[in-house]
């Protein structure tokens, strides 16, 4: 072969044994040629170890793919765009509130823990104490609580949706 390094040497086989310097005939000293750089090919085929270009320009590949080749489109914010929140669902809300809404549950799924925990605190000490008549009224207080939720949950779905987008509300 005839390449030539930048000192005019050809390159020489670093695996080859060298002399006085090798470690019992298995190798040179240092990788890449003699010990302690005498006589050392410092890049061999004209490349350098960091991604500089060298005298026959760079390395396929080194500084990524070509533009414009494979990708997400410049400027586009992930290869997708931008990942809209949860959205809360008047159909999920309206069957929690129907059939699980004893337990509060239509709260829950709104990110309203406190009125959830509330609704199932009043339903559960309000057939805890019907025996002794005081919990026929927190259970009419719950089964009102229950129907003005029902009311409730369009303007609570559009205020959750308006706060996970993070847009100030329009009204």
């Amino acid at each position: 072969m005839s390449y030539n390094n930048q000192y005019g040497q050809p390159p020489q086989d670093p695996y080859q044994a060298s002399g006085p310097q090798s470690w019992g005939g298995s190798g040179p000293a240092v990788p890449g040629g003699e010990a302690y750089g005498q006589g050392v090919v410092p890049h061999a085929y004209g490349q350098n170890s960091y991604g500089e270009p060298g005298p026959y320009g760079s390395a396929p590949g080194a500084y990524g793919p070509a533009p414009g080749t494979y990708g997400p489109p410049p400027g586009a914010y992930g290869a997708y765009g931008p990942v809209a929140p949860p959205q809360k669902d008047t159909t999920a809300t309206y069957l929690l509130w129907f059939f699980l809404g004893w337990l509060g549950v239509h709260n829950f799924y709104l990110n309203r823990v406190g009125p959830g925990i509330g609704q199932v605190a009043l339903y559960v000490v309000g057939w805890a104490t019907a025996v002794i008549l005081i919990g026929w009224v927190m259970l009419f207080a719950w089964f009102v609580w229950w129907i003005i939720d029902a009311f409730m949950i369009p303007g609570i779905i559009r205020e959750q949706n308006h706060r996970a987008t993070g847009y100030p509300q329009p009204w």
